[in-house]
C-alpha cells in the first residue's frame, strides 16, 4: 500500500472520529487525533461514548416586591363589600381598574379598614411597582 493511501485513511478515520465527537460534544481535535492514531478502535470507541450533556445555569431573575399572600377584603365604588380575594387577585383588580390606591381595604390581623396606598407602605411594597393601570389617589 502506498503512504499517500495510508495517510488519506488515516485523515478520514479522523475526520469521522472528529465528525461523532463534535455531535457528542467532545473534543473534536482530541478525538481527530485518536481516530487518526487508533483508526477504526478510536471510531468504535467515540461511537459507544455518551454524548456529553450540557448543564444550563440559570441566574435567578431579581423578583418585584409583592403584597404578602393573603386573603383580602376591599370597598368597591358603593362601598359594598367585596372578598376574600388572594393578593394575586387584588393586584389584577389594581391592574384591571377595578380597584384604585385610594381604595379601602381589610385584611385579618388588621384593626380597620386602610386605603389601599397606606397598606402597601406598611408592608414595604412599592405603589409604583404594583401592576396598576390608573394611579388616582
Amino acid at each position: 500500500m502506498n503512504f499517500s493511501w495510508l495517510m488519506c485513511l488515516w485523515l478520514i478515520q479522523g475526520g469521522i472520529s472528529a465528525h461523532i465527537a463534535r455531535r457528542k460534544g467532545r473534543n473534536p481535535y482530541l478525538w481527530f487525533a485518536i481516530g487518526c492514531f487508533f483508526g477504526l478502535f478510536g471510531i468504535l470507541a467515540i461511537i459507544f461514548m455518551k454524548p456529553i450533556s450540557r448543564v444550563r445555569v440559570l441566574i435567578p431573575q431579581p423578583q418585584a416586591p409583592r403584597l404578602p399572600h393573603f386573603m383580602w377584603y376591599y370597598l368597591d365604588e358603593n362601598s359594598k363589600q367585596q372578598g376574600p380575594i388572594s393578593s394575586t387577585a387584588l393586584e389584577s383588580a389594581l391592574r384591571d381598574g377595578k380597584i384604585d390606591l385610594s381604595t379601602y381595604v381589610w385584611r385579618e390581623e388588621m384593626d380597620q379598614w386602610e386605603r389601599f396606598e397606606k397598606v402597601c407602605q406598611d408592608l414595604g411594597v412599592p405603589v409604583q411597582i404594583l401592576p396598576a393601570a390608573n394611579f388616582s389617589p
